[in-house]
């Protein structure tokens, strides 16, 4: 039986397992935005790679196609090797997820800087609000603008009620 696996991302990727009727780790690495191809493996074996990868958030390629979340970058399949289009899309996912983290991740920061204004003595908060913003390091050299990214939190809004809930 083969297995299509596919590295939708800009980091090589390493795949180790332990797999039955093997007495070693069984590993291979997959460059980035490139797939293997796994040949002469048993039944038992590629059920328990695939349970494997999937543990670690790999995808079959149908999934690849519906709206998805915490995508890692590492997708598979048993029928065909991937097109060109699909390693795009995965890699726009990834780019989406990495985008998703970083406004959370944002707002959480904004919100911690807004707790720590609070007034010692009263606990009353003394600003009306909090901003961050988030300049992109590395702009793609094609496009000369930067990205910027602007949060503004209330401080009166709890944690839970202001942060996205994925």
């Amino acid at each position: 039986m083969t297995i299509y696996i596919a590295n939708t991302t800009r980091q090589e990727f390493e795949i180790q397992c332990r797999l039955p009727e093997m007495g070693r780790i069984w590993s291979q690495r997959i460059s980035s935005g490139k797939q293997i191809e796994v040949k002469n493996m048993s039944g038992v074996q590629e059920q328990y790679l695939i349970a494997h990868m999937q543990r670690f958030g790999a995808l079959k390629r149908a999934e690849l196609h519906g709206k998805i979340t915490g995508f890692q970058g590492l997708a598979f399949d048993t029928a065909k090797p991937f097109q060109m289009n699909e390693f795009h899309y995965g890699f726009d996912e990834v780019l989406d997820g990495a985008e998703s983290r970083s406004v959370v991740e944002a707002t959480r920061s904004a919100l911690a800087a807004a707790q720590s204004m609070k007034d010692k003595n009263t606990n009353e908060m003394m600003s009306m609000s909090s901003e961050i913003e988030i300049v992109e390091e590395h702009p793609d050299k094609k496009d000369k603008r930067s990205r910027k990214m602007k949060i503004t939190v209330d401080p009166s809004i709890s944690s839970g009620d202001s942060l996205p809930m994925h």
